[in-house]
């Protein structure tokens, strides 16, 4: 196994890591969970940009613009 860890350029640590909180997932399941993953970090995005929006439009109100 060291041999595998090596030439895919990953340590023992990690592998083992990733088997134990994935070890019986399916292929699909890994699949679903990262398209999830994905549509996650799109949201937070989605929701900062538009607390950003709120916080500059409170502003301009307490200016008086």
């Amino acid at each position: 196994m060291p041999d595998l860890f090596r030439n895919h350029g990953i340590c023992s640590a990690s592998f083992y890591k990733r088997q134990s909180k994935y070890g019986g997932t399916a292929g699909s399941d890994m699949k679903r969970l990262n398209d999830l993953e994905e549509e996650n970090r799109r949201l937070k995005k989605m929701y900062a940009e538009s607390q950003i929006d709120a916080e500059i439009l409170k502003d301009e109100l307490a200016v008086g613009y």
